[in-house]
């Protein structure tokens, strides 16, 4: 089950201790053509090797001990830059409710005047097989989201929204290459005190549109008994939210793709005033037995489309080629490490020439 809260109220202090649990802090922009990007500061992400393989075995690991951070990058439809790194717990720090640091990087977020937010992301990142690094700063202020509060409790997954539809922009250096974003922009954060199978799901649709008079948020959660529950957001541009009381219409499943589940290729959602939007669902820019995320695209508007199948999570003759995406930044990892991680058109060339044994390892 996943519940909603206002994004005013922080986890638990001792959420990060919990074994088994996680917390992530997530922001999406896009903007007019559909690029943008996608930055996840968390604490025992649930997709890291190993998590849930041990919290089944009876033996979870506290959030704390494993920090990472996840960039990625999407032009024309693509996956361009892709970045899932994990630090040593004593590189990371959160109060979690306003600063939030791994490794070089920060994301601080706070409340200011007339209800506004203010969130500031600073990254600082380095490319596996090179001496580069991502460097760069994202900035956005608007309307922090209010919403009706939901029956939640810490013992479940809590979804709590807080920004949707800020005017944000984005300065990057990926590897010598600048690049300027600015657009549409959403943040929020999720967090549990228990792993994230345990939690009854069998698996969820979650999506974000950026339109041009308010922001849709949908959650579609299926059950394992097979009932359905959903939640529709309908933010307008103060900020205010509605619960649209329609649910979503999904496609038929009919794509097929090399890792993960079949896909449907079009989405319609139903805003508070009753008025549908359709929406084509593009493949997948990144595909995985328990993961998928699509980019959305209709005439009013772009956003994100997410998959999720926690009992699918780590399993073991997938845990090798996890390591492959997940650069453990103090080592050891993977030799196939660059050509998964870090600009996309320098991947064969970083992983031809990549350093010695004392940073890569294979496995």
């Amino acid at each position: 089950m996943i519940h909603r809260r206002n994004a005013t109220s922080a986890p638990p202090a001792g959420a990060l201790d919990q074994p088994g649990g996680f917390a992530w802090w997530y922001l999406d922009l896009v903007d007019d053509h559909g690029d943008g990007l996608v930055i996840i500061f968390s604490w025992g992400l649930p997709f890291l090797p190993g998590l849930a393989h041990d919290a089944r075995a009876g033996q979870p690991t506290p959030a704390r001990a494993r920090p990472a951070l996840c960039f990625s990058l999407y032009e024309q439809g693509r996956c361009t830059a892709y970045l899932l790194q994990e630090h040593d717990a004593a590189d990371a720090f959160t109060d979690l409710r306003s600063h939030f640091h791994i490794g070089g990087s920060d994301l601080r977020v706070r409340a200011i005047a007339d209800g506004q937010v203010e969130l500031r992301v600073r990254l600082d990142c380095p490319i596996p097989g090179s001496d580069q690094r991502l460097t760069g700063v994202i900035e956005a202020r608007g309307p922090e989201v209010v919403a009706p509060e939901d029956d939640s409790t810490y013992e479940a997954h809590t979804w709590a929204p807080r920004l949707a539809g800020a005017r944000g922009r984005a300065q990057l250096d990926i590897g010598g290459r600048a690049l300027h974003i600015e657009g549409a922009l959403y943040h929020d954060r999720n967090d549990a005190s228990g792993p994230l199978h345990s939690h009854g799901i069998a698996g969820w649709w979650w999506g974000r549109l950026a339109l041009p008079d308010r922001s849709l948020i949908w959650y579609q959660l299926q059950h394992h008994d097979g009932s359905l529950r959903e939640m529709l957001l309908d933010v307008a541009p103060d900020g205010q939210a509605r619960l649209a009381p329609a649910p979503g219409r999904l496609g038929p499943a009919q794509r097929l793709h090399v890792f993960g589940p079949k896909s449907p290729a079009h989405l319609e959602l139903t805003d508070a005033d009753g008025q549908a939007h359709g929406f084509l669902i593009d493949r997948p820019i990144d595909d995985s037995p328990f993961y998928q995320r699509f980019r959305l695209r209709g005439a009013g508007g772009f956003g994100w489309l997410e998959r999720v199948l926690p009992e699918a999570t780590d399993p073991n003759w997938m845990r090798p080629l996890v390591r492959m995406r997940v650069h453990k930044v103090s080592g050891p990892n993977s030799i196939w490490l660059p050509l998964f991680n870090g600009p996309a058109e320098s991947r064969l060339a970083r992983l031809l020439g990549q350093a010695g044994p004392r940073q890569l390892e294979a496995r």
